[in-house]
């Protein structure tokens, strides 16, 4: 349409708008919560601070960390391998030695491969965080955030983050209720992987789509800004390791076309309005419109 090449130009200002205004809130979490030190790779301990979570009349504090896609050998829950230690002052310190896997961790640099949680055994527990190898020496807090579980919305989750890693924050996922909720991904993992993955989990082998779910498909491609043949294609890679795994042709070309058909319907329902969505946020609003008023009087001078 005649404002394409109008718009390209007004979101590049727009993202050299928001970036600074993104360091700025970043820097401001560095600040209250921690130094802003964020080279603290310094040896192989993780720390948590106990004071930010208000739990009570705990005996031990338990790490847990494990790879985020899932392979690999680690401890098991609440094990003596994961007993933190009592630094003082409400910090706990967890040697990553102890995993097994220090290695890997410390040469992971700043790739997101890993999740950690820290515990209680008083059953206590945070949300799953993600975690790169830059975190070792940097300590894990309680946000004060309450998340809704992504299994079971009759139940919350304990935000944490980390100090002064904050592209390390709690893992993003899609709950139940289709809502999104998190900030980071684990390396490898996009946007419309998760999309994806919540299509295949609410349409059947026998290509019967949960419509209560399958019909928020288009809300969720505009909040997460996901393109739908980047979505197709996570769909397909996605149908074909199940094929894979599990899955007969049969099934496999009725799942994959009931998906297709869910999408399809998805993105003709998102408006036009949404080319107008200049600063990426997943919404046409106020916000939108100055950006847009902005650069028509630039365009006009």
């Amino acid at each position: 349409m005649k404002y394409n090449k109008l718009l390209k130009g007004i979101t590049a200002s727009a993202l050299a708008l928001t970036v600074p205004m993104s360091m700025l809130a970043m820097g401001g979490l560095a600040v209250s919560a921690a130094s802003t030190d964020e080279n603290v790779s310094e040896g192989t301990k993780i720390y948590f601070d106990v004071n930010s979570t208000g739990w009570k009349n705990y005996m031990r504090i338990y790490c847990h960390i494990w790879r985020a896609d899932g392979t690999g050998e680690w401890t098991t829950w609440q094990s003596k391998s994961e007993k933190c230690v009592n630094e003082g002052n409400g910090l706990y310190s967890y040697n990553v030695v102890r995993t097994g896997n220090s290695d890997e961790i410390e040469q992971s640099g700043d790739h997101n491969y890993y999740c950690v949680i820290f515990s209680a055994d008083t059953g206590m527990e945070t949300y799953r965080t993600i975690m790169n190898g830059n975190c070792l020496g940097d300590t894990c807090y309680v946000t004060g955030n309450l998340l809704e579980n992504p299994n079971d919305s009759s139940k919350t989750c304990t935000e944490a983050a980390w100090k002064n890693h904050p592209e390390c924050g709690p893992e993003k996922a899609i709950t139940t209720t289709s809502k999104v909720i998190g900030s980071a991904l684990p390396d490898g993992v996009t946007d419309a992987d998760l999309l994806a993955d919540y299509l295949l989990n609410y349409v059947s082998y026998d290509g019967i789509a949960d419509t209560q779910k399958t019909d928020k498909t288009g809300n969720l491609a505009r909040l997460l800004n996901v393109k739908k043949n980047d979505l197709i294609d996570s769909v397909k890679v996605k149908i074909n390791k199940q094929k894979a795994d599990y899955l007969n042709d049969d099934e496999a070309e009725k799942k994959l076309n009931t998906i297709l058909d869910v999408i399809n319907t998805a993105y003709q329902d998102i408006s036009d309005s949404d080319e107008y969505d200049i600063n990426l946020d997943g919404k046409f609003d106020v916000q939108d419109v100055t950006y847009l008023q902005l650069g028509i009087s630039e365009k006009s001078v």
